[in-house]
């Protein structure tokens, strides 16, 4: 942003809390008069926060040659101030409008001084705290023939027309912004303003979704029609997308800096570190504290950026469906990335391409696989767990007993703090009385006779079955008599609770990651990632029948 450094220096900003908000004064003639003045969010001022497109708002007008760069003049304090030409436009019919007018706007690049990097990186922080804080978010796009035909919905479907311009509403770069995704997600209340035409941004959500569940899609779609036949790709799905997202951040999900990068794949982003600075505020307290993920937009490139993203995602996820979504060297553009981290600049939609893809969660596998690990936290029987237990070879393929072998899988024998791996034998003990207070609150449930066969296994394996007997034929339902040990076991256990324990055909038994992946050798023994992948036919455990022994590798 072209500015003269004065007018910042003077609405210094003073406080952490502190922000900038414009309101326009005078339009005369195109000519745009407006004051700059500070305000706290602390004191929760009103303010309408206004979310824009900078550069062309379309492919066409990008391709004619309209760029980024300020090239309209406003006063601002009475001080020269250049702003975009879509920005421009927008003030001027603000002016015309009586609901804005009046209001006091946030708008970014205006109320942040974008040559101060320090400022800009304090400000970005706050970005997520101001935009929930507006009454009001404003979605702009520029005027055009069509905007009240398209933003009213009034002509016929039949009418190519309609769908022209609908297309041409959805073509629109403001779609592809990565800092619609926070701007969206964390407004109390949205509108969407089209020259002077205003609607209801839920209203745009719905057709949204109506266009992308449903063969209604075809008719914007470039080449869908002959009538409709264009060569930019339509973002008809971006709303509905936000709108999941939005829905992410309201049930306060665990995964939703995972799922929101997964759902950001396709924005774009000036500055290529956006991609994770600009999904921060949609997490929320999920990434407070996490140096991680801190905007720096000096010193730490790209590279750095996402590397540092994907650890620690890896490191609060309980799978690693990440890494399905690094697709090797043809979909990175960032150099230094490590094949492992997916370059999120790329705005190719890889991996899974959608985050509740069913295989996603567990691997399958031919024999059987047991209850969730956070349905048997939850209380739930576990039947089909206790049935696995029952048919492990004696002794196990590493000479151990089934149920050491059955303890120490479903902490993917690490334990302790700091973790250690092996897990240490006391374990055992804490295992006893966990398990054992299980078996008294399912007991009803899975029926005599699979209990007697899992007490058995226990017996043979040189577990005292008087500690155990009582349990298992008790009426009482309560878990009192957990021991401290059961304690340390079961929160161990409760790491990676979507995981399910699986069973193969040559009774291997263990705990692996959500989503299949594939390697390319990169020598010395390393390899890099390619992706996550579906093959028809290894999917239910055939590789495992090779006789490969399992190894560690290294991942470049």
């Amino acid at each position: 942003m072209a500015v003269i450094p004065s007018l910042y220096s003077q609405v210094q900003l003073r406080h952490k809390d502190d922000i900038r908000l414009i309101k326009i004064l005078q339009c005369k003639d195109g000519k745009i008069s407006c004051k700059l003045v500070t305000a706290s969010l602390f004191e929760k001022p009103q303010f309408v926060a206004i979310s824009y497109t900078w550069g062309p708002s379309t492919n066409a007008e990008a391709a004619r040659g309209r760029g980024s760069t300020p090239s309209h003049r406003i006063l601002c304090n009475n001080y020269e101030l250049l702003v975009t030409e879509n920005l421009h436009g927008f003030l001027i019919r603000a002016a015309e409008n009586t609901g804005l007018a009046s209001r006091y706007m946030w708008i970014d690049s205006i109320c942040i001084d974008q040559s101060a990097s320090l400022e800009r990186t304090l400000q970005v922080q706050l970005m997520a705290t101001i935009y929930h804080a507006a009454a009001t978010v404003v979605v702009i796009n520029p005027r055009n023939l069509n905007s009240k035909q398209t933003l009213q919905m009034v002509a016929p479907c039949g009418d190519i027309s309609f769908w022209r311009s609908l297309a041409q509403l959805f073509q629109r770069r403001y779609f592809t912004r990565v800092w619609i995704i926070q701007e969206i997600a964390l407004a109390r209340e949205r509108l969407t303003v089209c020259g002077k035409y205003t609607i209801n941004w839920d209203h745009v959500v719905k057709v949204s979704k109506l266009l992308t569940v449903t063969s209604w899609t075809r008719w914007i779609c470039p080449g869908g029609i002959p009538a409709m036949a264009g060569k930019y790709q339509s973002n008809h799905a971006i709303p509905y997308i936000l709108e999941a997202t939005k829905q992410s951040k309201e049930k306060n999900e665990s995964n939703i800096m995972l799922y929101s990068f997964i759902r950001s794949h396709r924005f774009e982003a000036s500055d290529p570190r956006d991609k994770v600075y600009a999904l921060l505020g949609v997490a929320g307290d999920m990434v407070t504290g996490k140096a991680r993920y801190n905007p720096v937009y000096g010193v730490r490139s790209t590279a750095n950026t996402y590397k540092l993203a994907a650890i620690q995602i890896l490191l609060d996820s309980d799978d690693l469906l990440l890494l399905a979504y690094a697709e090797g060297e043809v979909f990175q553009t960032i150099p230094a990335l490590p094949s492992w981290v997916p370059d999120w600049s790329s705005t190719r939609v890889v991996g899974l391409g959608v985050t509740g893809y069913k295989s996603g969660k567990r691997i399958d596998t031919i024999t059987s696989t047991s209850e969730s690990k956070e349905d048997i936290l939850k209380g739930k029987p576990f039947p089909r767990l206790l049935h696995m237990l029952c048919t492990f070879p004696r002794p196990y393929h590493t000479k151990q007993s089934p149920s050491e072998v059955f303890w120490r899988t479903l902490l993917t024998d690490t334990a302790g703090l700091p973790p250690v791996h092996p897990a240490s034998g006391d374990c055992a003990v804490g295992f006893l009385s966990w398990f054992g207070s299980r078996l008294r609150v399912m007991r009803e449930d899975v029926g005599g006779a699979l209990l007697s066969d899992v007490l058995e296994i226990l017996a043979i394996d040189g577990l005292d079955l008087s500690t155990l007997e009582p349990v298992a034929s008790s009426n009482e339902h309560d878990q009192t008599g957990d021991s401290p040990g059961a304690s340390e076991y079961e929160a161990t256990f409760s790491h990676s609770p979507h995981l399910r324990a699986f069973l193969t055909p040559d009774k291997y038994f263990g705990l692996g990651s959500r989503v299949p992946l594939i390697l390319r050798q990169a020598g010395h023994g390393a390899f890099r990632l390619v992706g996550g992948a579906y093959v028809h036919g290894l999917m239910h455990g055939e590789a495992l029948k090779s006789g490969e022994r399992l190894r560690e590798i290294r991942l470049h």
